[in-house]
């Protein structure tokens, strides 16, 4: 259903120019606005970088590899563990070098998990270690995308090269660009937490 709607996989971001839709948007100014795009607040009143709608796909590879980490060390996780318990039973008090690994590498899955509940923190510019609550107590604002979830993942953003970026004639171009995937990244996040924190 995903493929045949090209709900998730056509293009990862549509943009319109501000000042004539009618006007194709090109490649490269896409590109720009995949990596510096900004959502206006005007209650709060700031300017918020969405910064890592490009890099998620990576940021969950690398978390991919870092958790398989512990598993180099073991192999056959539920054979060993069997046997080191039937072994434990026999010979108590005798060959601590093995508990002493066993535990370390405990340590380490319980350092992994928290350093990548920092690492997501820092990805999603320190909003990932409330993002549940965000998602539970507050109600979603389709109409004016006010709500603190829509904040985190904005489904519409603000994106101007200008002539700081040397790629538009010394003029400002603006555009209104819609994050395709956001709503599913908004999902993923959240079932990642609820994965990490229980």
């Amino acid at each position: 259903m995903f493929h045949r709607y090209g709900w998730y996989n056509s293009e990862e971001i549509h943009c319109i120019r501000d000042f004539n839709a009618n006007e194709a948007v090109k490649s490269h100014e896409k590109n720009m606005c995949l990596s510096y795009s900004y959502l206006e607040n005007e209650k709060i009143g700031i300017k918020m970088h969405i910064l890592y709608y490009r890099w998620v796909p990576y940021v969950f590879l690398v978390m991919s590899m870092v958790y398989y980490l512990p598993r180099l060390g073991t192999g056959n996780h539920e054979e060993i563990v069997s046997k080191i318990t039937c072994y434990f039973k026999h010979n108590v008090g005798s060959h601590k070098i093995i508990y002493g690994l066993f535990l370390c590498n405990h340590f380490l899955s319980c350092f992994i998990v928290c350093a990548s509940i920092y690492f997501l923190n820092f990805v999603l510019q320190g909003h990932f270690f409330f993002l549940s609550f965000y998602s539970l107590l507050n109600k979603r604002d389709p109409e004016n995308f006010d709500d603190p979830l829509s904040i985190i993942f904005p489904p519409f953003v603000t994106c101007m090269v200008g002539r700081n970026t040397q790629m538009a004639n010394m003029r400002d171009e603006f555009f209104n660009c819609h994050f395709v995937l956001m709503e599913f990244y908004e999902k993923v996040f959240i079932f990642v937490w609820m994965y990490l924190i229980i």
